[in-house]
């Protein structure tokens, strides 16, 4: 069994080279890559060729486009004790592996982190994530989760490219990329962190950059992209689940819906449904019937971006069983 399993939910051949390359440059050598292909027209498993190897797993998605189940297929195959994420624009600099195993073996933590460099498309280099101000955290506990990530919606751990978990405790969470039985759409990762917090687990941060997080016109997460809609709504979802959860006091969930409420000001122009989530809001009536309303207009909000981009975002539905095996919790092979 590998210390590392390397797991890359591939689909977009544009910059896939370059995040293999980036895998099997690592000056950690006990490691595998788990590729799961999404595409059905050959163009990463062509690449995939070029590098096969001993260490090198390649699979295909058998629910191809069903959101998330790209990523559950790669898991699934995975066998390392560790798994570490790559997403297929993003690349890891040669050390990001040895500083993150070293970083859980020493403290016996179960997840962490590093900062990224955002690069563009020619790999020039943007910014530095997190922010400074939010850099440097040696442990994510409760309290700065809260601070920083549920009152300030500041993703402070970045992309799945920044982090490192142990599988047997991924494998400990029921249905770890959701929040109460709901996936999302934009924020699974945020889904995620949230979930391995709620577990208990010991949550580290490193100082060195381990990844560069590209930058580009094609992502799901670029703010003209009909999802980015979804994650400012996500938000809230995340924050009334930790309200509920009494991770988050009432005060503290007061100012963070302010922050919210505001927040949905700033995009309203752009994506006018929001006007709904933000009457809802106004005024601020913490009661789990607004709660409930909050859920229906989520899910009226789910079904209009799918319509517009004519296929599936989610996938499936709170309460509803999943579209495929792969969508569940995931297990080794």
């Amino acid at each position: 069994m590998p210390k590392v399993s390397i797991v890359i939910p591939a689909y977009n051949p544009r910059f896939f080279e370059k995040s293999l390359q980036s895998a099997l440059t690592q000056n950690f050598s006990d490691f595998e890559v788990v590729i799961s292909d999404d595409r059905q027209d050959g163009l990463i498993e062509e690449i995939v060729t070029r590098y096969l190897g001993p260490n090198v797993l390649y699979v295909r998605n058998p629910t191809p486009r069903v959101p998330g189940t790209n990523r559950d297929n790669a898991l699934r195959h995975a066998s390392g004790e560790y798994i570490k994420f790559l997403f297929d624009d993003d690349v890891l600099t040669v050390q990001s592996l040895t500083t993150l195993v070293e970083a859980l073996d020493i403290t016996k933590g179960a997840f962490a982190f590093h900062p990224m460099l955002h690069i563009d498309e020619q790999d020039r280099p943007i910014e530095i994530w997190p922010p400074e101000g939010a850099r440097g955290i040696k442990h994510l506990d409760v309290d700065t989760f809260i601070r920083h990530i549920a009152l300030r919606r500041l993703n402070i751990v970045g992309g799945p490219t920044a982090i490192m978990i142990r599988m047997d405790h991924l494998l400990s969470i029921d249905r770890p990329f959701e929040i109460d039985g709901r996936p999302l759409a934009f924020l699974s990762d945020v889904a995620l962190y949230t979930n391995f917090l709620k577990s208990g687990a010991l949550m580290v941060g490193v100082s060195s950059i381990g990844a560069g997080y590209r930058i580009h016109g094609g992502q799901t997460s670029d703010s003209a992209s009909p999802l980015h809609v979804a994650g400012i709504v996500e938000w809230e979802l995340i924050l009334r689940h930790l309200r509920r959860g009494g991770i988050l006091r009432d005060d503290e969930f007061f100012w963070s819906m302010i922050g919210q409420i505001l927040h949905y000001g700033v995009y309203l122009n752009q994506f006018p449904a929001l006007q709904e989530f933000q009457s809802l809001n106004t005024p601020f009536d913490p009661s789990k019937a607004q709660d409930d309303l909050f859920e229906v207009l989520i899910d009226h909000l789910y079904d209009s971006i799918e319509d517009e981009l004519q296929r599936p975002i989610l996938a499936h539905r709170k309460g509803m069983t999943s579209a495929s095996e792969c969508a569940a919790q995931p297990a080794p092979a």
